[in-house]
Formats: C-alpha cells, sequence, structure tokens
C-alpha cells in the first residue's frame, strides 16, 4: 500500500476470517479509510467473499436505515424469499423492489415494537445473505435509526456476516453513546509519520524519494494526513518543478476536497465555534480561549462553549496545554479561504492589536497581520524589523524568505521597494541563497522600477553573488560594471564593486587589471568615513597580495585586527586569508586562519563559511589528514546543492585524494565535475587539470597529458600569476620531456622561476625543485636530478604536504639508482616508504617495500671496483677539481660531509695523487665514451656553477 497501511490491513483481513465479526475503523478525514476497505476488498483472499456495500451520504435530512437497505439490495439476487419468517414483511415498505417478501400480518402502532421487528427482520435478511462482509462507511453522518440499527446488529452479529463500520474521528455528529458500540476489532489509523510522507509524496511524484527536508515539511503540513499528503504532492507534481524544495509547498492552492470538508466542519460546528475556528486559523498559531475570543470578537461568556464545541467538532485541537489551534497548516490553510474578504481584514486587525501588546511577539508575525488588515506603514515597518533580528541572528535564510514575500506584494509603496530589494540584495551575499531568489532579483531589475541608486547596490551585490557563490564571472561582472555607473552619487558603494573585480583569481584577464581596479577603488575611497566600505577594500588588497605571494603582506596581516574593526569584515579576512594561503603552500598559517574565521562565524552556515569548509578540504588533502576526508566532502557538495560552484574546492579535494590512493578512475570524475562547477576559477583549473594530466601520465597517454598542461598553462599566461602553477608545472615538465618536447619544459621551467621571483609560495618552490629534477632526469643528469628531487622533497616535508614529498623522495631514489648509489636510493626510498605509510597508501608501499628488498640484495653481491674509481668518486672528484669544497659537494649530491671525505680519499688513494687540486689536471673521464661516467652531464656542471655563484 503507498500510504504504508500494511499492518492495519493485516489486522482487517485476520478479522474477516472469523465469522461473526464486527470491525470498527476509526480515522479523521482523509486519514485512508475508504482506501483501507478497498485494499481488504482487492486483496486476493476476498476473492470468492460476497461483498455488500452501503454508505451513509451528508444529506441534510438522511434517509432512516438508508446505507443498510442498500447493503441489502447488493445481494438481492440471492435471496430465497420463500424462506422467510413473517417478521421480514416488516420491510415490505422498506425494501419495494425485493418482490416475494412475505405480507406482514400484525398491525404495530407502538414505535417500540415496530423497530424490534424491523431489526430483527433486517438481521434474518443479513443472516439470508451470509456467508458475507458487510460494509457500511461513514457511520459519524448516520441518523438515529440506522445508528440504533448497527448498535443492534454488533451487540448479536448475524451468523456468517462480518460487519465493517467506518467513522470519522473526531466528529461533532457522533451519537452520544459512540463510545458503547460493541465491536470485536477496532482499528485507529494514526497520522504517518515524516518518513510516511516522504515515501508516499514520491509514489505520487513518481520518483524514487523525496527530499528530507521537503518530507519533514509536508509531514509538517499536513500532520501527516494521507490523503492531504497527496492531494498537495499532486498539486506539486503539475508545477514540473526540477527540484523539490520545503518552498515550493508555498505555491499550492488548497487542495479542493479539503476545502469541501472544511465547509461541511463549519457548518457543523455552528456560528460561534466556526467564529473561534477562523480567529484561530487567522492567528496560524496555537492561541489561550481569551485570545480566541477577543480575535473573533465574540462576547467573553460564549467563549468556553464555542471553543468546546469547535474542538468536538475537529474543527480545534488543544495543540498544548490550554492553547488551541487547528489539526495542521493545510486545514488554518483552508478554513482561511473560506472567510470573506471583509471580515478576513477585522480578523487580522484584531490579530495584530492583540499580538502588539505581547513583548514577546515576533515581529514577522505582526508583519503579517498588519499587511493583511491594509496597514501598510505598520507592515513596512515591521518588516524590516524582523529582517534585521534574523540577520543579526544569522540567520540570512528567514530574511530573505520575509522581503521575497513583502516584494511580491503590488501594494508596497515605492521607497519601500527600494529598501526591501536593496536589503534582500544585501542578505543573498550573507546565506546560502536559492537560484530562485537570484531568479527573483533580476526579476525586479528587469522592472525598471527602482531609483538609480537603489539599482545600483542590487547590481552590485548580485554581481558579487554570482562571482562569489555561482561562479557565474562574466554575468557577474557585467552586472558590477552597471552598478559602478549607476553608484556615481555613493562613491563608497562604487568602490565596493571595484574592489570586487579586484580579485585575481577569476576570469582571463591579467592581475594588473585587477589591480587596477582595487587601485580605483581605493581613490574612491581617499575622503570616505566609511569605515565598512574601508574595511571591505583593504579586506580584498589582503586577499589580492597573499593570492600573488606578496611577502610584506605579512605585517599587514599582523595588524589585521586594528584595520578590520568589523566582524563580518575580519570573518571574510580569515576565510580568504586561509584560501590564499593553501595556493601558496602555507599550510599552517592557514590552518590558523580557518580557526580565527570559523570562531568569529560561531558555526552558522553562510557563504563564508562553506568556502571556509571548502578550503579546510584542500588543506586536509595537501597534508595528510585522509580519514574524514570523503564524508566531509560529500557533506559539503550536497550542501552547495544548486550553488555548484561552492563545491568545486570538495570535487577538486577528492581528485587529489583518489588520485592519490591510486583510484584514477575516480580521480578523473572528482576533476571533471571541479572543471565543470568553477571554469573561471583560475587556480581550480590549473589544479583540476594538473590531476588529470598526472593521471594520463600513469596510463600512458602522453599526448592527453600534455593537452592538459597545455590547456592550464595557456590560463596561466594569460591571468600571468605562476604561483598557481605549483601543482602543474611538476606534472607539465614530465609530459613534455615524455613527449619529447624538452625544450617546451626548459622554457616553462624559466617561466616559472621568473613569475615566483620575489614571490613568497613555498608550494611553488618546491615544484619548482620537483620540475627541474625531472627536466635533468630526463636529460640523463641524474645526480643533479636526485639533487633537485631532494630538496624538493624537503620542502613538500616542510610544508607539510606529505603525497608529494614521498613521491619526490622516491623519484630522488630511482636517480640515486642510476647513478649507482645503491645506500643513497636505500635512504631515500625509506624516507617515501614512511611518508607512504603514514598516509596508508597500500599500492605506493608495496612498491617501495619491493624496491628496498632489490637494493638490499644488491648491496649484499655488490662488485668491487678495485683500482679503478666507482662513478661515485669520480663525481666528487671532478667537483673538488672544479674548487668545490666538501660541504658543497654534500649539499649538491644530497651526501653527507663525512661520505665526501671518505670518497675524495679513496681517489686520491687510486690515483696516487697527493691533493685534491690535483683532480682538475687528472683526466676523469675517458674520451669517446659517454656512457662510462653519465653523470658529468652538462646538467650538473651547470648546477655546480649555480651553486658557486
Amino acid at each position: 500500500m503507498c500510504n504504508d497501511r500494511s499492518a492495519e490491513l493485516d489486522r482487517l483481513l485476520r478479522a474477516v476470517r472469523r465469522s461473526p465479526e464486527t470491525v470498527l475503523i476509526e480515522g479523521e478525514a482523509g486519514s485512508g479509510k475508504s482506501r483501507l476497505v478497498q485494499e481488504l476488498l482487492r486483496h486476493p483472499s476476498m476473492d470468492d467473499q460476497p461483498v455488500l456495500e452501503g454508505v451513509c451520504p451528508p444529506m441534510r435530512v438522511p434517509l432512516p436505515y438508508g446505507p443498510v437497505i442498500e447493503a441489502v439490495r447488493r445481494g438481492a439476487g440471492r435471496l430465497d424469499t420463500r424462506g422467510f419468517s413473517p417478521l421480514v414483511g416488516s420491510l415490505r415498505e422498506l425494501l419495494p423492489e425485493l418482490a416475494g417478501l412475505p405480507v406482514s400480518t400484525c398491525s404495530v402502532t407502538e414505535e417500540s415494537v415496530r423497530r424490534s421487528r424491523i431489526f430483527r427482520a433486517f438481521r434474518e435478511l443479513l443472516v439470508q445473505l451470509g456467508p458475507a462482509v458487510v460494509v457500511i462507511e461513514d457511520v459519524h453522518r448516520s441518523d438515529r435509526e440506522t445508528w440504533d440499527l448497527l448498535q443492534y446488529l454488533c451487540s448479536e452479529p448475524p451468523p456468517g456476516v462480518v460487519l465493517v463500520l467506518t467513522c470519522r474521528r473526531p466528529s461533532g455528529s457522533l451519537p452520544g453513546n459512540y463510545s458503547a458500540l460493541k465491536v470485536g476489532t477496532r482499528i485507529r489509523l494514526e497520522p504517518m509519520d515524516a518518513a510516511q510522507v516522504g515515501r508516499l509524496a514520491a509514489h505520487v511524484l513518481g520518483t524514487p524519494g523525496v527530499p528530507e527536508d521537503f518530507a519533514a515539511e509536508l509531514h509538517a503540513r499536513s500532520a501527516g494526513n494521507p490523503l492531504w499528503v497527496q492531494e498537495v504532492a499532486r498539486g506539486v507534481r503539475a508545477l514540473r518543478p526540477t527540484a523539490l524544495t520545503p518552498s515550493l509547498l508555498d505555491d499550492i492552492e488548497t487542495p479542493s476536497l479539503l476545502l469541501d470538508a472544511v465547509q461541511d466542519l463549519l457548518t457543523a460546528s455552528g456560528r460561534a465555534a466556526t467564529a473561534v475556528i477562523r480567529a484561530a486559523a487567522v492567528l496560524g498559531e496555537p492561541a489561550t480561549e481569551q485570545d480566541l475570543g477577543h480575535v473573533a470578537g465574540l462576547p467573553v461568556r460564549r467563549v468556553p462553549s464555542a471553543v468546546v464545541r469547535a474542538i468536538g467538532t475537529g474543527g480545534l485541537y488543544e495543540r498544548t496545554p490550554g492553547h488551541y489551534g487547528p489539526r495542521h497548516h493545510l486545514a488554518a490553510q483552508a478554513v482561511r479561504t473560506t472567510i470573506p474578504g471583509p471580515l478576513r481584514t477585522r480578523l487580522h486587525a484584531r490579530a495584530a492589536e492583540l499580538l502588539a501588546q505581547c513583548s514577546d511577539c515576533r515581529p514577522a508575525r505582526l508583519a503579517h497581520h498588519y499587511r493583511q488588515s491594509g496597514d501598510a506603514a505598520a507592515w513596512v515597518r515591521h518588516t524590516l524589523t524582523a529582517v534585521d533580528q534574523e540577520m543579526g541572528a544569522g540567520d540570512a535564510t528567514v530574511a530573505v524568505a520575509l522581503l521575497e514575500r513583502a516584494l511580491t506584494e503590488t501594494a508596497l509603496p515605492a521607497h519601500a521597494r527600494d529598501l526591501f530589494a536593496v536589503r534582500l540584495s544585501r542578505a543573498v551575499l550573507d546565506g546560502i541563497t536559492s537560484a530562485g531568489t537570484i531568479d527573483h532579483l533580476r526579476s525586479i531589475l528587469r522592472q525598471d522600477c527602482l531609483s538609480s541608486v537603489a539599482r545600483g547596490e542590487v547590481r552590485l551585490n548580485l554581481g558579487r553573488w554570482l562571482i562569489n557563490q555561482a561562479g557565474e564571472l562574466e554575468a557577474g561582472r557585467t552586472e558590477i560594471e552597471a552598478a559602478v555607473t549607476d553608484l556615481r552619487e555613493r562613491p563608497e558603494l562604487a568602490a565596493r564593486g571595484m574592489a570586487a573585480l579586484a580579485l585575481p583569481s577569476f576570469g582571463t584577464g591579467p592581475v594588473e587589471t585587477h589591480m587596477h581596479w582595487l587601485h580605483r577603488a581605493e581613490c574612491a575611497l581617499s575622503d570616505s568615513a566609511d569605515a565598512e566600505t574601508i574595511a571591505a577594500v583593504h579586506t580584498n588588497r589582503l586577499s589580492a597580495r597573499m593570492l600573488m605571494g606578496d611577502p610584506r603582506v605579512w605585517s599587514d596581516i599582523a595588524e589585521l585586527e586594528r584595520t578590520l574593526p568589523s566582524t563580518t569584515q575580519r570573518t571574510r579576512a580569515y576565510f580568504n586569508l586561509a584560501d590564499s594561503a593553501t595556493w601558496n603552500g602555507h599550510y599552517d598559517r592557514a590552518h590558523a586562519f580557518l580557526v580565527e574565521g570559523r570562531k568569529l562565524s560561531g558555526g552558522k552556515e553562510t557563504f563564508l563559511s562553506m568556502l571556509g569548509d571548502g578550503t579546510s578540504l584542500r588543506l586536509s588533502a595537501a597534508t595528510g589528514r585522509w580519514a574524514d576526508l570523503p564524508h566531509a566532502a560529500d557533506r559539503v557538495i550536497a550542501l552547495a546543492g544548486e550553488r555548484e560552484f561552492l563545491a568545486a574546492d570538495a570535487w577538486l579535494a577528492t581528485g587529489w585524494l583518489s588520485l592519490w590512493q591510486g583510484a584514477r578512475a575516480a580521480a578523473v570524475h572528482h576533476f571533471d565535475a571541479a572543471l565543470r562547477t568553477a571554469p573561471h576559477n583560475v587556480p581550480v583549473v590549473a589544479s583540476a587539470r594538473a590531476g588529470r594530466a598526472s593521471a594520463l601520465l600513469t596510463q600512458g597517454r602522453t599526448a592527453a597529458a600534455c593537452w592538459e598542461a597545455d590547456q592550464a598553462l595557456s590560463r596561466l599566461r594569460e591571468k600571468g600569476n605562476w604561483i598557481w602553477g605549483a601543482e602543474l608545472v611538476p606534472i607539465a615538465v614530465r609530459a613534455f620531456v615524455r613527449g619529447n618536447r624538452t625544450d617546451d619544459a626548459t622554457e616553462l621551467l624559466d617561466e616559472f622561476g621568473s613569475g615566483l621571483t620575489g614571490k613568497e609560495a613555498p608550494l611553488a618552490t618546491a615544484a619548482a625543485h620537483a620540475g627541474h629534477g625531472a627536466l635533468a632526469q630526463a636529460s640523463g643528469a641524474v645526480s643533479a636530478a636526485a639533487a633537485h628531487y631532494v630538496r624538493a622533497a624537503r620542502h613538500y616535508e616542510k610544508l607539510p604536504h606529505p603525497a608529494a614529498a614521498a613521491a619526490a623522495y622516491e623519484a630522488a631514489a630511482h636517480c640515486f639508482t642510476d647513478a649507482d648509489d645503491r645506500m643513497a636510493a636505500a635512504a631515500q626510498l625509506s624516507a617515501a616508504l614512511a611518508l607512504y605509510t603514514a598516509l596508508g597508501t597500500t599500492h605506493d608501499i608495496a612498491r617501495c617495500q619491493r624496491h628496498l628488498r632489490q637494493h638490499e640484495g644488491s648491496r649484499r653481491g655488490r662488485k668491487g671496483y678495485g683500482q679503478e674509481l666507482s662513478p661515485r668518486e669520480k663525481e666528487v672528484a671532478t667537483l673538488a677539481g672544479q674548487g668545490m669544497t666538501n660541504p658543497q659537494i654534500a649539499e649538491l649530491l644530497v651526501l653527507s660531509c663525512r661520505t665526501v671525505e671518505q670518497h675524495v680519499a679513496r681517489a686520491l688513494r687510486k690515483l696516487n695523487l697527493g691533493s685534491r687540486v690535483a683532480f682538475a689536471d687528472h683526466p676523469l673521464t675517458p674520451t669517446g665514451d659517454p656512457e662510462e661516467n653519465p653523470l658529468l652531464t652538462d646538467a650538473l656542471l651547470s648546477a655546480s656553477q649555480e651553486h658557486d655563484a
């Protein structure tokens, strides 16, 4: 059953197998009583069971015995009138269509005797119709005669007959002796819980499921009533929504079936009870007798009886002790729909008058009643108070909803429309805003109903949202540039727009263009005393300088508490600095910035906190804190929802995590998602394409890897900030040298090095060494390559970036192996193995252990060189002959000074030389045989010359 009444159906099936038996199914209107009966009748076990059905119709003057007569008529074809006693003749007038009924021989005038004969006659008819299931629905509508007959039949059920009754509870028309009804099985249909509501809604909508928040809101509005859940779900289905959000339910009209039921209820309640039911519906929240009476306008003496009557008919429920209201939101909505307009206005006016006297009344509630009462000035005033209250409490979502509702009202005065539109545009910057709200702002701008200054500020804030939260760079820039023009008379606001265009990580223009906008913003504020705007521009300058690796930014950050007195701007500054510091490799500082930002934000879910969560994911991925990363990333992606741009960092972090853990297919999928969600964010694009290129290289797809690198490099060259190439450059160099593009690799490293001049970017510094290592290794200069890799590893390890450090140590080990320095190779492999073990990357661990075992075996069986110099001794002797000291040689070749001393001593002894100066005149490398000493390459000599310089 789609409304989850399987347990009740099982009870009903067990009951009908017992004969005779009586069953009473109770529940409120729409709880599924009739549906349960139909499920019973459709059950396979009922295929051979005769069923006789009757229903008590909603008539002003019910027909005596009507539903029982209807049920008997359905079985008329099975009756054998020859076997009836004369008693059945009492029914000839009630059932004239049943030919052959005996003629009654007794004339009875006393009513009680006549009723007794009719009851016994009906029983005799039902006995002959048995075995059968007799269903009488809606007995709460039954007249007195029918009710008494049903009580009689229930007290002594006819043999072979199962009597099934359905009754609405509560109902104002129940007979006084209802509770004395004798039944064998009583089934009470309880409201559904939120999970059941969700399953039923999904069934109606034809979807696998619905979001939890949607199901919870639908449950709250319907109180779990299956019929109203279905009706509302059908209304939602008619809207063809792209996403199921709780706010969709605001657009659903009151179901017509519910309106009919409410109209019946009000008719049965009487005037006084209807007045308090309407008052409760207008108030919208449970209220006391006294408050209901005040809003209803009833004399005090009539209120208690009116409330009691309303409870009896089901129009009111005691929601909390002493406080009464409709059963659920939909019921209140239906009641309000039935109230004539002038009366509804008066009810809202009395509600506003009542609530204005309460010190704890929410401003939003007061604003609603003033609007419905026609008091526009009070409505605007209390709406603004409510917005301020919600924003002060950090709940921008509620503030946005209040403003959106107000802006849809045609009665809103022009000055208030300016004010509300501007406040809405400000609120979207502080919350996690839906696409519907943004569409609303765009619609307001298209209507051209705002003043120039208001339009400018709305455009400014909309543009900032489009850039920061939606990743729609070009659309955002267009709005902000138009806003700057509109805000000529408001230089402080125009400066905010210019500062928003100064963030260098977005778009295709060079960083100089962004700095130009920042300079314009500062010039616009030269004579300003607007501390908040000055702070906002200062925050953007700090962020931009950090993104570009300005080493002088740290002194300004130290003064941040003084220069940014605004909590909002300090929060934004810390989250922005955390993001920038993570890209640069200042991981410890980034973590400290995140801690400060979260402390200031108070743990609230805002746009800034979501940016902080994304930064934290990238930071955790880089620093090896992987335990909770996938779960945290899933949470950020789910929370971002349709604002996919906010999930870009999460996709990026999980991409690198998957790549380092060996799950290449998953990594590529995650990198693709990052590119899709943030195509204009240059550092994200560079990182994601670097990850894709790395995955392609491991598959041997060099050309494809080169294409990925070229795409990312073109964006970096356009932007001109090479710090963001820290993840890309080493991978691009590897791809280029494999693709026989050594010149491109060399040119790239030169560009990268020039771009880092004067910058403080630890991650990029490590990457430069890794890139030079890859280039030197490809050219055969394995000693120089090893030196660069070890330097890269030590830089990575210091950040810390354990995955990159381990890979660099392992690359160094391979170079040392090629140089025949097995001890150094083993040392680097051991360093890599320790890091891989800490990370738990089993495939890396197994590979390092295998290589270590090979080195251990080769050391045990290693051949000696006798009186000939080993490759390492030749290398050390050559460098010593060039005038390098032992410490310089040790640093260049990544050896200890003691090891270098030993190599020098052995070389002097084997060559029978008196001093190291003589190495310069001694031919150490045979001519014409480059393979004899491949370590002495141009790259190595160049490296030694750089070291001397």
